[in-house]
């Protein structure tokens, strides 16, 4: 009796165990279900079939958000959210799925199309068949995906046709929020990790949030890719497979960026691109560019439509907010040139492809050349570029004007803004200063007035008869008898300032006891006049105190006779006697011999 309960005990333990191992074995099989990527294709098709399920409950017309979630369910739009890549999906050839990106993939952004006249479709269906299976005359470029990158909305008209899916693996995004767009974006590509705004009363509460969740950041999208096609919908470079898979081999490998340059007998002139070799000079805010000596000589090309970019993805990343930029492709040269990255270009022979000609109206072509100067100017002005010298020495400035205020803000402690970010007075304030100081010599000539340059006015004279490359005013001395003799300034014993005919600003100075001379009422780039008096031996200064060096009282066996040198110019600017005493009893020894550079 007691071994058959033995044995019955034993059985009833082991078959507990063995429910036990089954209950753990169905608990794993559920988490490796949730969350392996080995069962992401199995996981993807169960959601598609409920979203299926789910139109055949509640048939409509998709809205644009509606058509946003969908794309962002269905695939590459997890690059923006994976924590890993996946491996490559097994989808029969010309199938459109939507493809996680995978380290080594390749990916487009489409950009600097209007959205009034573009060819955004036709360009995205070249680019690796996306679009479909491919039609004669089009391109396979073999990329993984294309973002659409929108600049400030939602395209309006739609890229795509009302109630019509974008194609799989394209994602259209913006490149900055818009709290007043009329329905959220695929996807907000903010410029940092913040959640971007999205109205969310133009769509389900549930789109909304996801439409919004955790803020989407475009270098999250390229994390898997190693090189990026930058391309714009105008874009006839004969891209194959071979011609990009060339390029992306040296850009990847050399970590530089290659412009891909269309090169065919066929390329009509006004569309092929103007290829320059450029330099671009951050310290004193200039762009120079020359004729290069080859086609791989290229590192910079502006308007024409026939060259694309292939940019490996870690270059990307030192570029910053890249993106945000337009227009796109001369933004990441002209950034690339700021801080070292090399570029190099190579050609693409072959056929240009047919494309549907755009802004063939002159309203359009108008309308797109204001659109594209607009945006050149506001990014010459975001990156710091004030002057471009063009191959035949053309100066085109983007900088200050007489009707505009100056390029820096508040001087202070004698240091300006420019000098804190490392860089030197903008070239169009120094054209300014010139012409200023140029006007108030001529007028103390006319009038007899004795004068001298001051300060690093004079230092900038003796040492290159020049200004001093980071200095933002000119210093000049005169006698203080001789001011009746000018009447610009005998007025301000009267007035507080008078304007000239050519819009110059005669004032006394706000820290008193000095006269100033603005460019205009709205840049007040200035000349800076001190009136010395005759005290026995000694130049003695004024009331005046600016706690600059050249604010003291000196002998006047260093002033008189006065000479000159040349300065700005001109070949006959009044200096001291002994300028180079002069400088060092102001200064210091050496200070001529021995500049020191602002750090």
């Amino acid at each position: 009796m007691r071994g058959w309960a033995w044995a019955l005990g034993t059985r009833r333990r082991r078959g507990l165990d063995t429910l036990v191992l089954l209950v753990v074995g169905c608990l794993f099989a559920v988490y490796a279900f949730v969350s392996w990527d080995a069962f992401e294709p199995l996981r993807r098709k169960t959601r598609h079939r409920q979203q299926e399920s789910d139109h055949v409950r509640e048939p409509h017309q998709p809205t644009l958000a509606e058509r946003s979630m969908h794309a962002a369910d269905s695939g590459w739009l997890g690059w923006f959210s994976a924590s890993r890549p996946v491996g490559k999906p097994t989808a029969a050839p010309g199938h459109r799925l939507l493809r996680q990106v995978e380290r080594g993939r390749f990916v487009a952004v489409l950009s600097d199309f209007e959205e009034w006249d573009h060819n955004v479709v036709s360009a995205v269906a070249g680019l690796g068949g996306l679009g479909g299976d491919e039609g004669p005359g089009r391109i396979r470029a073999g990329v993984d995906g294309v973002i659409v990158l929108a600049e400030h909305r939602v395209p309006y008209p739609p890229l795509y046709p009302p109630g019509t899916l974008p194609p799989r693996g394209v994602a259209v995004v913006m490149s900055r929020d818009n709290p007043g767009a009329l329905s959220p974006p695929v996807v907000i590509v903010a410029h940092d990790a913040r959640a971007p705004g999205v109205a969310a009363a133009a769509a389900p509460k549930h789109q909304a949030t996801r439409s919004n969740a955790g803020g989407f950041v475009l270098s999250d999208a390229l994390d898997g890719a190693d090189a990026v096609l930058l391309t714009t919908d105008s874009s006839r470079v004969p891209l194959d497979a071979a011609v990009l898979h060339k390029a992306r081999t040296r850009a990847v490998a050399r970590q530089e960026i290659v412009i891909v340059v269309a090169h065919s007998d066929s390329n009509p002139v006004d569309h092929r691109p103007r290829c320059h070799n450029a330099s671009f000079d951050v310290r004193r805010w200039t762009i120079s560019l020359a004729p290069p000596k080859s086609v791989a000589a290229c590192n910079y090309v502006e308007g024409g439509t026939d060259a694309v970019l292939v940019v490996p993805t870690q270059v990307l990343t030192r570029l910053g907010d890249w993106f945000l930029l337009r227009p796109l492709i001369e933004a990441v040269l002209i950034k690339a040139l700021a801080v070292g990255v090399p570029v190099s270009a190579m050609p693409a022979s072959g056929a240009l492809p047919a494309a549907r000609p755009l802004y063939v109206t002159p309203h359009n072509a108008d309308k797109r050349a204001r659109a594209v100067a607009t945006r050149r100017s506001e990014l010459y002005r975001t990156l710091g570029v004030k002057l471009k010298r063009s191959e035949d020495g053309h100066a085109e400035w983007h900088g200050c004007n007489r009707q505009g205020p100056r390029c820096f803000g508040t001087v202070f402690n004698d240091r300006p803004d420019f000098l804190a970010a490392g860089r030197w007075t903008p070239p169009c304030c120094i054209a300014h200063l010139k012409e200023t100081a140029q006007y108030v010599f001529d007028r103390l000539d006319a009038a007899g007035v004795r004068w001298w340059l001051e300060g690093g006015s004079l230092l900038g004279a003796a040492r290159n008869g020049d200004l001093i490359p980071w200095d933002y005013d000119v210093d000049v001395g005169i006698r203080s008898e001789d001011i009746a003799k000018c009447a610009e300034l005998a007025l301000l014993d009267t007035v507080p300032h008078s304007t000239t005919a050519e819009g110059y600003i005669w004032e006394k100075a706000r820290e008193g006891g000095f006269y100033r001379v603005q460019y205009s009422a709205y840049n007040h780039l200035h000349v800076d006049i001190f009136p010395f008096h005759l005290d026995g031996e000694t130049i003695a200064k004024g009331s005046w105190a600016t706690g600059h060096k050249q604010d003291t009282s000196f002998p006047v066996k260093l002033l008189e006779p006065l000479t000159q040198l040349p300065f700005i110019g001109r070949t006959n600017a009044s200096v001291p006697a002994d300028y180079r005493a002069f400088l060092e009893y102001k200064f210091g020894k050496g200070v001529i011999d021995s500049p020191m550079y602002p750090s």
